[in-house]
């Protein structure tokens, strides 16, 4: 029994230490930009706490949107003709950025650009991201007036995959990483 208390104290100040040692760490991140950053991010989202949002900046994660985005009013640029397609994006972006749990163990991993079409950036900038639409969809995704031919689903998570590079510049691949498209959500 005193093996068990002494092991848990033990513990304990190890569990303590690496926790100061890792807030004393976001602290010397820290610099005005991100400083300034975090502090919007915090005071425009819901009680965000500021050392979420810096952690989560200096991680190259997503940042959550704000609650006043309406999801009715907003779109993607470059044009995707296909409307239902547009709302599975929006929604998996949202979903992202809001944090919540994605069905596929793979979805937030790093993804390391090994087809190198990516713009070369440090291990760990890129995350992936599975979209999923609907198995009826038809063969082809015209993008900004450019047609790209979107193979048959092999899987569960079929083809089609979103990339959030440094947690703000998002891709799309229809092609599973063939090709990729850089998209921006717009308010319409």
């Amino acid at each position: 029994m005193k093996k068990t208390k002494a092991a848990l104290l033990s513990l304990s100040v190890v569990l303590f230490s690496s926790v100061f040692s890792f807030s004393q760490q976001v602290n010397e991140i820290s610099s005005p930009s991100l400083d300034n950053i975090a502090s919007e991010a915090a005071s425009a989202f819901s009680l965000s706490a500021e050392l979420n949002v810096r952690e989560k900046l200096s991680a190259g994660l997503p940042l959550p949107l704000p609650e006043n985005s309406d999801r009715a009013q907003q779109s993607i640029t470059p044009l995707i003709e296909d409307p239902l397609r547009v709302k599975c994006i929006l929604k998996l972006i949202n979903d992202i950025y809001a944090g919540v749990h994605l069905p596929f163990k793979e979805d937030g991993q790093i993804f390391s650009n090994k087809e190198k079409i990516l713009p070369p950036q440090a291990a760990g900038y890129y995350r992936e991201y599975t979209l999923i639409v609907p198995t009826q969809y038809p063969g082809t995704v015209v993008v900004g007036g450019v047609t790209y031919q979107v193979p048959p689903s092999l899987s569960k998570r079929g083809p089609e995959r979103m990339v959030i590079g440094g947690g703000k510049t998002i891709y799309y691949s229809p092609d599973h990483y063939k090709s990729f498209i850089e998209i921006q959500v717009v308010n319409s």
